[in-house]
């Protein structure tokens, strides 16, 4: 978040679709199926009776992250079926003889963003076998979702990246970014770009790792 994701995306999607058929896709925010619109209603629902707002923003309120109940892990469970989807599609367009070009990936490792949330010491706290059947199908759901064929991070220092959102909450987008910011990069395949340079330097810099994971053609500006 705030590293210029969707910008260089669209960037790379005109470029790309001009040349071989080219399909962008959103696996971290996928379309939710119903289930997962059913389990957003009731969680609204159940909150309200409790006299508590609604969460705001596009990260989880401080009292969302604290509830460990079972309806928020059923969200979890949905979310991560919803990504391995998201996934299965774009796996489907690729096979197709489709460029397609996903926005955001679940990376082991990851505690934030696009990753298992019911894996921790405090939900395994809790004990319960329905928990421990709803935390076993999240897990199995992203297990699912491979490494993709040329993963690029846009790595970009969270001071940075805050001042790029500021009608973002703060301390969600602050987190975010400084787990991307200090993950080990170098035990993955995957390519670093330092997104602080000019935005034609990161567009140029993810489009030839593209086009190296393409097998084919320079990329020109």
């Amino acid at each position: 978040d705030g590293a210029g994701k969707s910008t260089v995306i669209g960037h790379l999607e005109d470029h790309f679709r001009a040349v071989v058929a080219t399909q962008k896709i959103h696996v971290g925010r996928p379309t939710p199926a119903w289930t997962t619109w059913l389990v957003r209603l009731l969680i609204l629902g159940q909150r309200i009776g409790r006299g508590q707002a609604p969460a705001q923003g596009p990260g989880p309120s401080t009292a969302a992250v604290a509830d460990r109940g079972l309806l928020v892990a059923l969200r979890y469970v949905c979310r991560a079926r919803d990504r391995c989807r998201a996934y299965a599609r774009a796996r489907r367009w690729a096979t197709q003889g489709r460029m397609v070009i996903c926005d955001r990936w679940p990376v082991a490792g990851f505690r934030l963003m696009e990753a298992a949330q019911l894996d921790d010491a405090e939900w395994a706290a809790r004990g319960s076998w329905l928990l421990g059947i709803l935390r076993r199908l999240e897990a199995r759901y992203y297990r699912k979702i491979p490494a993709p064929d040329k993963l690029i991070v846009l790595r970009l220092h969270p001071d940075i990246a805050v001042a790029r959102k500021p009608t973002e909450p703060c301390q969600w987008l602050r987190a975010r970014s400084q787990e991307v910011w200090d993950f080990d990069w170098s035990r993955t395949e995957a390519h670093v770009v330092d997104a602080s340079q000019p935005l034609p330097d990161v567009v140029s810099q993810a489009a030839a790792q593209a086009w190296h994971a393409l097998g084919s053609g320079p990329w020109h500006s």
